[in-house]
């Protein structure tokens, strides 16, 4: 993650009035002109729909690298996202099966070029999937932890889910996945 990082330092936008531009300068306005979060909705120009917890980690982004022109931190925040979202595989993985199946379904999803694709775009996806697999994982915890800690599980799953729900406008894709996992 932190070579593809590196990789990227110059990246620029595909083209002008992209997804891309028009959400990081939305992110960029924070602390500047948003009052409230849900003000990125009037520099967005629509692009920031269903994506806040998205633009929200864009914007923490561009403060970390202290960057709010360019599509960097857009890629920087989908390549952590796509780091995350290994990890949380091999958890998940492994509490369903065992250590050997987690380490695959890892490396497969190391090894495949959708996610780097995704994150080159400035896919908000990356992040949905994130915050998707931390539900997944949180529900897993909730389930072996004692009687009253299970609950504060649950409840930090819940809040996952509304965060992949507002990450991207095709999250509703994950529902049917994350029922299962509930049951």
């Amino acid at each position: 993650g932190i070579a593809v990082a590196r990789m990227t330092r110059d990246i620029t936008f595909i083209s002008t009035n992209s997804d891309m531009e028009l959400q990081v300068s939305a992110a960029a306005q924070i602390g500047i002109n948003w009052r409230w979060p849900s003000e990125m909705h009037k520099y967005g120009r629509g692009k920031t729909r269903m994506k806040d917890t998205a633009v929200l980690g864009l914007a923490a982004m561009q403060r970390l690298l202290g960057d709010r022109d360019t599509d960097y931190p857009l890629v920087v925040l989908c390549v952590v996202a796509n780091t995350v979202s290994v990890i949380l595989v091999f958890l998940i993985a492994t509490t369903y099966w065992n250590p050997w199946v987690g380490l695959l379904v890892s490396v497969l999803l190391v090894t495949s070029f959708w996610p780097y694709q995704l994150a080159l775009m400035g896919g908000h996806h990356c992040v949905a999937q994130a915050v998707f697999l931390m539900s997944v994982h949180m529900m897993q915890q909730a389930e072996s932890a004692p009687a009253p800690y299970g609950l504060v599980w649950l409840f930090v799953a819940g809040v996952g889910i509304t965060a992949t729900m507002f990450s991207s406008s095709s999250s509703r894709k994950y529902l049917p996945l994350l029922i299962v996992a509930f049951i």
